[in-house]
């Protein structure tokens, strides 16, 4: 049995929750609140994730299925991953990984997070390592608003491929057959719709856990024998072992790692390659029908702007588009999603010159996050003006 020595610094809502701790050590989504479900958490941390990458998806349940290389299909909405075919996974010849170590948080608004030290029985061992532990650290979240979370991750390890183009043209096969097991295959052409494609980014986690509330005033209590969340000990070969957990009914978590894991590392997170016809589209997030161009003059700016937009399509035609408005105002231009080597050029008339930009993309539904760009005019006649893309 473990005893745990508090130190006088301690307060007493911080003593009161690690007396409440009964669960087991090292367990796995030990705590069952009222269920908004695995999908709704999954949605909910995607967006928080995607505030500071926003090609990703998140791994709520930890899927094990999450693999670089996995080939199958993705609901955009949800973001569950359906696998249809592992015959790409770790295929050395197109992913590589590397190893870093990181502590990663993710919460929503009116959460907070505090940790403080505690003393622990000096004959306490370790399991893992079976060296003495002096002190605990006892976590806690507090969670003010309902359907509220928090994510926090020790990241170990980055799964990615550096050229997405090559891996779909020389295993257009493979891909093909395992699309042909599901909806996804368009059987009157020889491509497939989006939504089907290879997991081709996963960022992997050595330890953490994710925490869900459904009411107000939600809270979750961790205990660790060391420093859980840092990853200065993966650096000395230390891992650190959960001792307690504790929550009031209203929130439900998922910790890692745990006594039933075969695997030390824990998919967090991905990036998903769809495929469109034949084309693959890195970081997709949703279908993307068309392609949207936003020319916009900024706030102050006197300029009238003169613009045109040229592209190619997938059958070789050209298109070419022109017009002009006047400061304030914006103009925005739809391009098929097939579009490529889309050329926009932008003049800016003064009294005797004009200034003049030209911006161009060569893979626009690559290049542009969810297939839209917005280009910026300024400047103040007749003084200098200019352009800038977001």
């Amino acid at each position: 049995m473990i005893k745990i020595k508090f130190n006088q610094k301690v307060n007493i809502s911080i003593l009161s929750l690690i007396l409440s701790c009964t669960a087991s050590a090292q367990s796995q989504d030990i705590h069952s609140a009222p269920s908004k479900g695995e999908h709704f958490w999954n949605q909910e941390l995607t967006k928080l994730m995607r505030e500071s990458h926003s090609g990703t998806f998140s791994n709520w349940s930890n899927d094990s299925s999450i693999d670089i290389g996995a080939l199958g299909y993705i609901d955009h909405i949800t973001g569950e991953f359906t696998l249809i075919n592992t015959d790409l996974v770790n295929n050395s010849e197109y992913f590589q990984s590397k190893g870093f170590s990181k502590n990663v948080n993710f919460s929503s608004k009116d959460t907070s997070h505090q940790a403080v030290k505690v003393e622990v029985d000096a004959n306490y061992r370790d399991p893992q390592t079976g060296l003495k532990v002096a002190a605990a650290i006892q976590s806690t979240w507090d969670f003010k608003s309902e359907n509220s979370l928090a994510a926090s991750y020790v990241m170990s390890k980055q799964s990615y491929t550096n050229n997405p183009y090559e891996l779909v043209k020389n295993n257009w096969e493979v891909i093909k057959d395992a699309a042909n097991k599901t909806s996804y295959s368009e059987e009157s052409k020889t491509g497939i719709t989006q939504g089907f494609g290879i997991i081709t980014g996963v960022k992997w986690a050595s330890r953490g856990v994710t925490i869900a509330s459904t009411g107000k005033d939600g809270s979750f209590g961790m205990t660790t024998s060391l420093d859980f969340f840092s990853p200065k000990n993966d650096k000395v070969g230390i891992k650190a072992s959960i001792l307690k957990e504790n929550s009031s009914k209203n929130v439900t978590a998922i910790s890692f790692p745990n006594e039933d894991q075969n695997t030390d590392l824990v998919p967090v997170s991905f990036t998903f390659t769809s495929i469109d016809g034949t084309k693959p589209i890195v970081n997709w997030t949703k279908p993307i029908h068309q392609l949207e161009l936003l020319i916009d003059s900024q706030p102050g700016a006197t300029y009238k702007t003169y613009w045109s937009v040229s592209y190619t399509l997938s059958d070789g035609s050209s298109e070419r588009e022109t017009s002009y408005f006047s400061a304030p105002g914006s103009a925005a231009v739809y391009l098929p999603h097939d579009a490529t080597d889309v050329q926009l050029s932008i003049e800016l008339p003064g009294v005797y010159t004009s200034n003049k930009c030209v911006k161009e993309w060569h893979d626009p539904i690559n290049q542009w996050a969810d297939g839209k760009k917005v280009v910026h005019t300024n400047g103040v006649w007749p003084n200098n003006g200019w352009c800038d893309e977001l």
